[in-house]
């Protein structure tokens, strides 16, 4: 009995040792090892935001970074053993192999207004995204942190052309701020799926020109916000070209100004049917007033509701 008092008491200091050896701990509670088309079931809300670069291409990855010097960036190759401080001369993290993952811890209390000035990530071969993007803001609660600050994440893949799966990126703020997702992957012209959209309390240019020029991207994530404010949709899904599906849950504040120009060509290189979904207490008229549909979109209800 003593002698298993004693290996408790052991594994207690350990523990409480390792907990208080602050800027280890924030980086090594999280096992982001298993990878995106894995067979188990995987959480991305507790993993750090990752880019995994795909098997099918034999080159070597770079990825650059943009306006990083003071966000503290961290990476790991390796799913969360080693972390490493991006190079600050360079921005870059180079020679990653095909089927590699590449996770991102940052901190972020700010962020620029405008391509030249926002923390950008851009790569040179295709890759996915997924994990929790609120890594980049918070390194230690990361998980649970929902806080979003202005311009949070805008601009983050902009122009981007090797980005080709979102699905699995974690965007979990339910209640948003001031453009924090303007521009986040416009120009993503490879991009195939988007991450879902959770919140539901929408801020003025929250979701700006977010998928603006998506060219390949045919489904919309569901927007559930109830009520819209000052151009929280513009410009959204702009140049979409192939998009032939969005759901919008709206029921109030249905304005031409909140989503101004926010189907302007989509869907205009598909030949078959483009179906916008709505809430069934609003009327068609709502949404056919001021073109905020255009009249080659289909309305339907959405069978969620």
């Amino acid at each position: 009995m003593k002698k298993i008092f004693t290996v408790i008491l052991l594994i207690s200091i350990i523990l409480t040792a390792f907990v208080a050896c602050e800027g280890e701990v924030d980086y090594l509670l999280w096992n982001d090892s298993a990878s995106d088309d894995s067979s188990t079931t995987i959480d991305y809300s507790t993993i750090p935001l990752r880019l995994t670069f795909l098997s099918t291409n034999s080159s070597s990855a770079t990825i650059t970074f943009s306006n990083y010097t003071d966000r503290s960036v961290k990476y790991s190759t390796d799913g969360g053993t080693t972390w490493t401080d991006l190079d600050s001369s360079s921005g870059t993290i180079t020679g990653i192999a095909a089927g590699t993952s590449v996770s991102l811890y940052a901190t972020q209390t700010s962020n620029g207004s405008s391509y030249s000035t926002c923390f950008k990530i851009d790569a040179d071969q295709p890759y996915t995204a997924s994990g929790n993007a609120m890594s980049l803001l918070s390194s230690s609660a990361f998980a649970t942190d929902t806080d979003m600050h202005i311009y949070a994440f805008a601009c983050l893949f902009y122009g981007d052309t090797e980005l080709t799966d979102a699905s699995n990126l974690i965007l979990p703020a339910t209640t948003l701020s001031q453009s924090c997702y303007r521009s986040m992957f416009s120009g993503c012209t490879a991009l195939t799926a988007a991450p879902e959209l959770p919140a539901t309390t929408l801020a003025q240019t929250c979701y700006i020109s977010m998928f603006n020029g998506c060219t390949v991207l045919t489904t919309a994530p569901i927007l559930p916000a109830a009520s819209l404010v000052n151009s929280c949709y513009a410009s959204m899904f702009k140049n979409c070209s192939n998009l032939t599906s969005l759901t919008c849950l709206a029921t109030t504040n249905i304005q031409s100004v909140h989503v101004d120009n926010w189907l302007t060509s989509a869907g205009s290189n598909t030949s078959g049917t483009k179906t916008f979904y709505k809430n069934s207490s609003v009327a068609d008229s709502s949404w056919t007033s001021g073109s905020i549909v255009p009249s080659s979109w289909t309305i339907a209800v959405y069978s969620g509701n």
